[in-house]
């Protein structure tokens, strides 16, 4: 493989992160946990603050570990409430939890259901899976890319790497790329050839290897610009007296109402008592400017109103 990215995925696993040592050795990007399968849904303890460690320095996304345990819709319902809103709206669905005498055929109805959710949403997934996983649903989405795991028959075991220098080396000898010779159900864009290697930077936990078959520009094209919500061209109007509907403009296919919702309270005042108007945003964390000196905010589905300095 003469062109390759380089992208470890990470867990809170993973507290100690020597930035500098990734830097120098290339690796282009980190994904990382949202949640794992403790208890159901719970929040990765390391997400934050691995994400504001690494945001400036690499490319950033998050994973969601899909629970076979509730429906497609449960799924989304905590993704949708938990995912942050300046990442990148691309992110890996892993789909790997057995979930014993689960028909395959349910499954796959709660999965594609899930994915549409997701799409529809705006979002961006990019499915997680192996051979080993593939009996697991009896259908799987074909409109979607691939992460697909691919070790441990990719790189050699054995000697195990303990360098980059050796990690790259290994790279380079591979035969074939990412998007060609699979099983996968969809295009493959991300190739995951380890299974927890211990390599210099990231002492704590070993961490699993990805490759993107392509250069870091089209590494970077495909990851995507964090979400950002921007207003309408030109100047602000000033709040007026009562419920102030505020337009919005939209990009990369948010949709955002341009008129209040009925459906949530009023998110706050302004100086006079002027009410702004909630935004609605399907509960995505979104900024926006909604006046001089004031951003409103939603977080996990709650609206703030907040003044900036």
């Amino acid at each position: 493989m003469d062109n390759y990215q380089i992208v470890y995925d990470i867990w809170e696993g993973n507290p100690t992160i020597d930035i500098g040592i990734l830097k120098e050795n290339g690796i282009a990007g980190f994904i990382l946990r949202l949640n794992s399968m403790a208890g159901g849904h719970h929040l990765d303890a390391q997400f934050f603050e691995n994400y504001r460690k690494l945001q400036n320095d690499f490319l950033t996304m998050a994973y969601f570990v899909y629970n076979p345990w509730v429906d497609g819709k449960a799924n989304f319902q905590w993704l949708k409430e938990n995912f942050p809103g300046d990442i990148t709206r691309r992110f890996g669905a892993d789909i790997e939890v057995k979930y014993p005498d689960y028909l395959p055929v349910a499954y796959a109805v709660e999965v594609a259901d899930f994915i549409k959710r997701v799409q529809d949403a705006a979002l961006i997934p990019t499915n997680y899976t192996g051979p080993w996983f593939l009996p697991y649903l009896s259908r799987w989405p074909t409109d979607t890319e691939y992460w697909w795991a691919r070790y441990p028959y990719s790189i050699d075991r054995v000697p195990e790497i303990q360098t980059h220098e050796e990690l790259h080396k290994r790279i380079a000898a591979l035969k074939w790329t990412p998007d060609s010779g699979t099983s996968a159900p969809g295009p493959v864009k991300l190739w995951q050839v380890s299974d927890k290697w211990t390599l210099p930077g990231t002492p704590n936990h070993a961490i699993d290897i990805n490759l993107f078959n392509g250069t870091y520009d089209e590494l970077k094209a495909w990851w995507g610009n964090p979400k950002e919500i921007i207003a309408e061209e030109g100047e602000i109007e000033e709040p007026g007296e009562g419920t102030h509907p505020i337009e919005f403009r939209t990009i990369n296919g948010m949709n955002i109402r341009s008129t209040p919702s009925t459906q949530f309270k009023p998110i706050g005042s302004v100086p006079g008592n002027t009410i702004i108007a909630p935004i609605d945003v399907g509960g995505r964390d979104v900024w926006v400017k909604v006046a001089d000196g004031w951003i409103a905010h939603t977080t996990a589905g709650q609206e703030y109103l907040e003044r900036v300095e």
